[in-house]
């Protein structure tokens, strides 16, 4: 009846909806909220419960436009910016899904679920101090918070602070002894004490409460592989792996076990899926590259996806791996031919993107559409250090170093080990005039490697310095 009446026709219609789609109806629920945007697109309840709907299905791309349109619909709406932060974490759109969680405390200082969520990112993004504070913020607003409470054990643990970590997961243990998710934490904490027994019983307890736990799947495996019973680790996930054929954590997990094994074509199975399937993986392309070169195998490689193209011309991952086998032999122009192709297919094709990108800034060419095909990697991989690096090198070819300089710096966070990142950030800081700066990050690159890909060029930079 008050579906009929105007007045409360929409809010109706919205619960309406939900009952339908709750009770397993999703085409008619959806259609309920169709009809309410159609009168009204700016309902902010249809907006957020399709969003959430959406996201709940892993629709991620399609829960974006809804989600957006909620939070511009009502800019003060605490729950339309945390659907909004939700869908961009999905979308691996990590500072953004930042921005909009901290929206959400500002709106409401004692969020925990926000709280949680920031944890959780930063946690991922290697920015620990601030992971372990919002998890503890978040308890402080919400005591029984299991997740933000685990967030709080992987932060300690990885801070090394293991007598607080066990203090922390014993109240999970009391309180969730059944959780796969506390076992396998149980399990790493265990195996960074030394008790590898004590790790092995919680690994292979949390697997039977969960056989796919991908933890304790991997800690499984690395037990196995230090005592000699690799093929064992390789059975366990093959197991998991053809009950959920489409798992990008299992195939990943699966081609470095067969990589370590020494089976490599395995390995190449296993990569080939995962690039299928997501063709925006660049772990995925690099142990493949890395498998390829090991065997001395470009050329029988390049004609294999070449002949792939030719059967499935519009593979975005096959059309890459060709760019990337014609890079890697210094084919540079066809290298280039290959990675537009695969734009063409699909202009945010990540991959192809910063590779293209690289190669443009590399030749001072392009730099206006380097920027931009840089960008659109770094949107699709915010957390990828190479791809950061790419961003940077661009902006100083483009004589941009106050835009360069912090692009570099997150590399250098993210990945200390790496002398290109040291040598791109001095080469920053020295056209930024900081030569002091400039100075150390050169000497850190060669200090790192003296024979890197830009050693020569950094020790040249580096006298130039100097005179």
């Amino acid at each position: 009846r008050l579906a009929a009446t105007d007045k409360t026709a929409a809010d109706a219609g919205v619960r309406l909806g939900r009952l339908e789609y709750a009770t397993g109806d999703h085409t008619s629920g959806y259609k309920r909220l169709d009809t309410v945007l159609a009168k009204a697109p700016a309902n902010v309840n249809a907006l957020t419960t399709k969003a959430r709907w959406l996201l709940a299905e892993k629709r991620g791309k399609d829960a974006l436009a809804p989600a957006e349109a909620a939070v511009k619909a009502e800019p003060g709406s605490a729950e339309a910016h945390f659907l909004l932060g939700s869908v961009k974490g999905t979308l691996g759109q990590t500072d953004e899904a930042k921005a909009e969680f901290t929206e959400v405390l500002k709106l409401n200082p004692r969020a925990g679920a926000a709280q949680t969520a920031l944890a959780g990112l930063n946690l991922a993004t290697g920015s620990t101090d601030a992971g372990v504070q919002f998890a503890q913020d978040a308890l402080a607003s919400q005591p029984r918070n299991a997740s933000a409470r685990l967030l709080l054990v992987r932060g300690l643990m990885m801070r090394n602070e293991t007598d607080r970590a066990r203090a922390e997961l014993s109240t999970l243990l009391i309180s969730m002894p059944n959780n796969a998710q506390v076992a396998a934490l149980n399990g790493a904490l265990l195996l960074i004490k030394g008790d590898q027994a004590g790790a092995r019983r919680e690994y292979e307890r949390a697997l039977k409460l969960d056989p796919k736990q991908l933890d304790a799947l991997t800690g499984l495996s690395v037990l196995d592989a230090r005592g000699g019973q690799l093929g064992k680790a390789r059975d366990r996930i093959a197991t998991q792996l053809s009950q959920d054929p489409k798992n990008i954590g299992l195939l990943m997990l699966s081609a470095r076990a067969d990589l370590q094994a020494g089976d490599r074509g395995a390995a190449e199975q296993h990569l080939r899926r995962v690039i299928e399937l997501e063709p925006s993986n660049l772990g995925a392309y690099e142990l493949l590259g890395r498998n390829y070169i090991d065997q001395r195998r470009l050329d029988e490689a390049q004609r294999e996806f070449e002949a792939l193209l030719a059967v499935n011309p519009r593979s975005v991952g096959a059309q890459t791996v060709v760019g990337m086998l014609l890079h890697s032999q210094s084919k540079v122009d066809e290298a280039a031919k290959a990675y537009e192709k695969a734009l063409q297919i699909d202009p945010s094709a990540a991959v192809a993107a910063n590779n293209l990108a690289n190669i443009y800034a590399d030749r001072n060419q392009n730099l206006d559409e380097a920027l931009k095909l840089a960008q659109v990697a770094a949107e699709k991989l915010p957390e990828e250090p190479a791809v950061t690096d790419t961003v940077g090198w661009v902006y100083y070819k483009k004589q941009l170093p106050a835009l360069a300089v912090p692009q570099f710096e997150k590399c250098v966070l993210k990945s200390p080990n790496n002398p290109m990142f040291h040598y791109h950030l001095g080469l920053a800081y020295a056209l930024a005039g900081e030569t002091a700066k400039a100075r150390a990050s050169l000497e850190q690159s060669l200090r790192l490697n003296p024979s890197f890909e830009g050693a020569a060029d950094a020790k040249q930079k580096l006298a130039s310095l100097k005179g």
